[in-house]
């Protein structure tokens, strides 16, 4: 099982930032949100081994003690991954948005899909593609460049994995690298407080109308 901890928090403590970091986590840089709220402190698990139940009871510990703490924490397991090389651009017109919404209070997701594309190797018509999506975005600096990444958030998993079957064989591609696709779902999630800020999320019924719509538009 591959999975990712991480952490995103709109205010923490500077003793809770020393504390993840002496258990491995690593600060993550991210510039350019679009359609969601950039994080002050976001961080991911770069420890040698998989995280494990005694981690995760450790970090919550951690941000529980934390008064200043405003954040998510989460642990995902990779469900699917492709990448697509891309339809004819004459087969591919532009997506309708797909709808978003604040998360109420109180609710986790189940899962997201991330799509990604390395900026200085992506076509036009596959950046263009995505961005009429108008979904959470940012940008993130890697070894191998600059990637664009686009993420869809859902309360089930099978409607995760229709938008992922969905966009991975409509959108356009080119470029060396295509675009690449990831299915996460939510191994566990911490949210505090109740309301605190998270990706904004899609329904069932929304994606059952955009869907509705991108086949009708074809």
């Amino acid at each position: 099982m591959v999975t990712d901890l991480h952490l995103a928090a709109a205010d923490i403590g500077y003793d809770t930032r020393v504390a993840l970091e002496g258990l491995h986590f690593e600060e993550d840089y991210f510039d350019d949100c679009r359609n969601c709220a950039a994080s002050v402190y976001h961080a991911t698990f770069r420890g040698e081994q998989e995280p494990d139940d005694q981690l995760w009871s450790s970090v919550c510990a951690i941000l529980r003690s934390d008064t200043k703490f405003r954040g998510t924490l989460e642990l995902e397991e990779l469900v699917r991954t492709s990448t697509s090389r891309g339809r004819p651009l004459a087969e591919s017109a532009l997506p309708p948005a797909l709808p978003i919404r604040i998360c109420p209070a109180g609710i986790t997701k189940a899962c997201d899909v991330h799509l990604a594309v390395r900026a200085n190797d992506a076509s036009k018509a596959s950046g263009d593609w995505l961005n009429a999506l108008d979904i959470a975005s940012f940008s993130k600096h890697r070894t191998d460049g600059r990637w664009r990444i686009f993420t869809a958030t859902f309360l089930r998993l099978p409607d995760g994995e229709r938008f992922f079957d969905a966009v991975l064989q409509r959108i356009p591609g080119g470029g060396e690298r295509g675009v690449n696709g990831k299915l996460e779902r939510l191994v566990y999630g911490l949210r505090l407080p109740a309301d605190a800020g998270t990706l904004p999320l899609t329904t069932r019924e929304e994606l059952d109308q955009w869907l509705r719509r991108l086949d009708h538009d074809r």
